[in-house]
């Protein structure tokens, strides 16, 4: 795993990795019972400039207010794919422009390990997703939380969960209508 500022930071260990991802309820029972699958899955994901930040609305008003992110080092960014399917148990993406994080940083796949205890997002921060299937109802609420501080940054929901988009299964022919 390459260190993102190059400075002599050429390789972490899996356990460093692994101990990040267990901190994340979601996360716990995959590390537990299937690290070396998980670790697989993560570094077959594509890095993109654009990574996330899981959390719930409270934690949203708390980063925002203060703009920035707290969490123990390293403190992860993951890309949306990854946080899609792994961390579906949180009502919020933050959405981070990972490229100008001005912190050493190790890139491993959809994952980002920033090596610091806090990141300042006001400048980073690029839009706020909501969970729709995990915060139902709550899109007006994170809306209303991003107005509230002058944020200026778009809110979207996501319907991409597996299962929530699929299209209604089609009728049996055997069904028989009575008139």
């Amino acid at each position: 795993m390459q260190g993102a500022r190059g400075k002599g930071l050429k390789k972490v260990d899996k356990n460093v990795i692994l101990s990040t991802l267990q901190k994340f309820r979601s996360l716990f029972s995959y590390v537990v019972d299937s690290p070396d699958r998980l670790l697989q899955e993560i570094i077959s994901i594509f890095p993109s400039r654009y990574m996330v930040f899981p959390c719930d609305i409270i934690d949203l008003r708390i980063f925002l207010d203060k703009d920035q992110i707290t969490f123990t080092k390293p403190l992860p960014i993951f890309s949306l794919k990854f946080a899609e399917k792994y961390l579906k148990e949180y009502s919020v993406f933050l959405v981070l422009d990972a490229q100008s994080i001005n912190v050493d940083n190790y890139k491993y796949g959809g994952i980002q390990l920033n090596l610091t205890d806090k990141l300042n997002i006001s400048k980073l921060l690029a839009k706020v997703i909501v969970n729709e299937p995990v915060a139902s109802g709550s899109f007006d609420v994170v809306k209303k939380i991003v107005e509230e501080l002058n944020i200026g940054v778009e809110c979207l929901i996501s319907n991409s969960i597996p299962g929530v988009s699929l299209p209604s299964p089609k009728l049996s022919i055997n069904k028989k209508i009575y008139k």
